[in-house]
C-alpha cells in the first residue's frame, strides 16, 4: 500500500531578551540545546565541521502527548549572525531556516520549517491528527523560545 508522507509548514517568531551575540551563540551550538529546550531528550553531534556547514546532529524530541520523534539535521549554509539553513532527515524530511536580526539589544528570529512525516502511524492518522501533530509543535517552539528566552536571563545575570 502506498502511503504519502503528509507536508507540514511552520512561521515561528521569536522575541529573545538577549543581544544576537548571545543568542546567536546558544542557538548555533545546537548540542547545547537539551539545556534550554524542554521537549529536547537528545542532541548528538554526527558530524563536525570547521566551517559548520555540513556539521549535523540528531536530535530527539518527545512532545506532551508522549509521541517522540528522531531526524539527522545537516547545515546547509550559514551566515554567521543572520542565518542558518538547514536540511533534516528521518522521521521530519525537509528544509528549514533560522533567520536572526538585532533590535535594541534584544533579538528576533524567523524560523520556517517545511517538512514531510515519514513515521507510517503519522501519515496514517494525519487526517485525524494533524491539529495535535500542529499544536505539539506549536507548544514545542513556544517552550523553547522560553526556556532560551531563562537560559540567557540565567547567563547574563551571572555574567554581571
Amino acid at each position: 500500500m502506498y502511503l504519502a508522507k503528509q507536508k507540514y509548514s511552520f512561521h515561528d517568531e521569536w522575541h529573545i531578551e538577549a543581544p544576537l551575540s548571545m543568542t546567536w551563540d546558544l542557538v548555533s551550538n545546537s548540542a547545547d540545546w537539551q539545556e534550554w529546550w524542554p521537549g529536547l531528550k537528545s542532541a548528538v553531534i554526527t558530524n563536525y565541521s570547521e566551517n559548520i556547514v555540513g556539521s549535523s546532529v540528531q536530535l530527539a524530541w518527545r512532545s506532551k502527548t508522549g509521541y517522540r520523534l528522531k531526524h539527522v539535521v545537516v547545515i546547509t549554509d550559514i551566515e554567521p549572525g543572520r542565518i542558518i539553513s538547514f536540511k533534516s532527515s528521518g522521521d521530519l524530511f525537509g528544509q528549514g531556516t533560522w533567520k536572526f536580526e538585532e533590535y535594541n539589544g534584544t533579538t528576533h528570529m524567523a524560523i520556517d520549517w517545511h517538512v514531510q512525516t515519514t513515521k507510517a502511524w503519522m501519515n496514517i492518522l494525519s487526517p485525524v491528527l494533524r491539529p495535535i501533530f500542529v499544536s505539539n509543535h506549536d507548544k514545542l517552539m513556544r517552550r523553547g523560545e522560553a526556556g532560551l528566552n531563562k537560559h540567557l536571563q540565567i547567563v547574563r545575570t551571572l555574567a554581571s
